[in-house]
C-alpha cells in the first residue's frame, strides 16, 4: 500500500494493482475498522496461501491477538473467537508472527508445542527476548515460582527488578528458562529469532557491548538474534556505529571461547 506525502488530509490513497489510486474514507494512517475490512478482503483472496518452501520475505503482525485485529469485521470471520482458533486462521493467511507476551513472561514449553500444533509447516515465530535478558525491568509476580523462590529477600519485596540485580547464577537460570520454553518451536523449524528490545538508555558502552555478545553465546548455534530497527536507529544516533562490529577487538570479543560475564556483584 502506497500513501503519497501529498495526500489530502483525512482521505488516504492506495494504489490498486493496475497502477491506479482508490480512494477511502479516515485519516492516512488510520482508515478505520470498516475501511480496513473492505481492503483486506480484497486482497485475502488472492493471497490466501502464501507460504512457500523458497519464501524470501515473510510478512506478519505483532501477535494474533491483537485488539486492532480482533475487533468485529476486521480480519478474522465471524465466529472465530479463542485464541487457539485465532492462530490456526492467522497461520493460514501470514507466515510469521511477531510473539510479545515473550518479554513479559518468561514463555513456557507447552504453549510453545501448541503452538506448534496449531500452525502449518513452515510458518515462524519471531519470540521476543525476556525484558530481564536485555536489560529491562520486569514484574517480579510474573517470573516463574522457581525464580521467585530463589530471590533474596530485599529483591523479593519488590515490584519490578532488573537482569543485574540478580546473582550470576539465577540469571543465567533465566536463559535457561527462556530457551527451555521456546525449545519446541526450533525442534519443529517454526522458530524464526529472538528479537532483543533493549531499553532506550541503552548507549554506547563495553557493559553493554557485553551485553549484545553475551546473547550470542546464549542462543542455540545457527539460531537468529536480531534487535528492531527503530532500536537500532536509535543506537547508531548516539554513537554505536556498525563500525564497531568490523573492527579487531569486536571480531575478537564475538570469537572469545565463554561469554562476558555481566555480573560484577560478589552475590
Amino acid at each position: 500500500m502506497n500513501v503519497p506525502d501529498a495526500a489530502p488530509a483525512g482521505v488516504g490513497l492506495m494504489r490498486n494493482e493496475r497502477g491506479g489510486r482508490d480512494k477511502f474514507e479516515g485519516s492516512a494512517h488510520d482508515p478505520g475498522p470498516a475501511a480496513a475490512a473492505e481492503r483486506a478482503a480484497a486482497l485475502l483472496e488472492d493471497h490466501r496461501h502464501p507460504s512457500k518452501a523458497d519464501s524470501r520475505i515473510r510478512v506478519g503482525t505483532a501477535g494474533w491477538t491483537d485488539a486492532t485485529l480482533t475487533k468485529n469485521g476486521v480480519f478474522y470471520p465471524e465466529g472465530v473467537t479463542s485464541a487457539e482458533e485465532r492462530l490456526r486462521y492467522y497461520s493460514s493467511i501470514f507466515t510469521l508472527v511477531e510473539v510479545d507476551s515473550s518479554y513479559y513472561s518468561l514463555p513456557s514449553p507447552r504453549n510453545s508445542a501448541l503452538w506448534v500444533e496449531r500452525t502449518p509447516p513452515g510458518f515462524l515465530f519471531d519470540m521476543k527476548a525476556h525484558a530481564l535478558m536485555t536489560g529491562q525491568p520486569t514484574e517480579v509476580n510474573r517470573l516463574p515460582h522457581a525464580i521467585q523462590d530463589a530471590l533474596t529477600t530485599d529483591l523479593a519485596e519488590k515490584d519490578r527488578i532488573y537482569g543485574k540485580d540478580l546473582p550470576a547464577k539465577l540469571y543465567d537460570k533465566v536463559w535457561k528458562s527462556y530457551m527451555e520454553g521456546i525449545e519446541p518451536l526450533q525442534e519443529a523449524g517454526k522458530l524464526g529469532s529472538i528479537l532483543l528490545q533493549y531499553p532506550r538508555w541503552f548507549h554506547p558502552s563495553q557493559a553493554n557491548r557485553d551485553s549484545i555478545v553475551r546473547s550470542s553465546f546464549e542462543a542455540p548455534p545457527g539460531l537468529v538474534m536480531a534487535a528492531p530497527r527503530k532500536h537500532l536507529s536509535s543506537c547508531m544516533r548516539t554513537g554505536f556505529h556498525l563500525s564497531w562490529w568490523t573492527n579487531p577487538r569486536a571480531r575478537g570479543a564475538v570469537s572469545r571461547p565463554s561469554p562476558p560475564s555481566l555480573h560484577r556483584s560478589s552475590q
